[in-house]
């Protein structure tokens, strides 16, 4: 049976992890895609938003939440 534990890196880190999902074939989630979205912003935020497989748009843009989204999050502080 498949694992993403398969492609983890022996050492963890932002760059390393990045290049082991790009490379990941631990699911089927890999196949309907066109590139990995990996996660944007601080490397130690106070918030961390996790979601669901991107969509379409996530996908071809290559960011995981689309403009709108982000426009909306960055109001949460006002």
């Amino acid at each position: 049976m498949r694992s993403a534990a398969d492609y983890r890196p022996e050492t963890f880190s932002l760059p390393r992890l990045r290049e082991a999902a790009r490379g990941c074939r631990g699911c089927d989630l890999y196949k309907n895609t066109t590139q990995t979205v990996f996660g944007e912003g601080k490397a130690r935020a106070a918030l961390m938003l996790v979601g669901e497989q991107p969509g379409n748009d996530e996908d071809l843009d290559g960011h995981p939440i689309r403009w709108a989204c982000r426009q909306v999050a960055a109001r949460g502080d006002e």
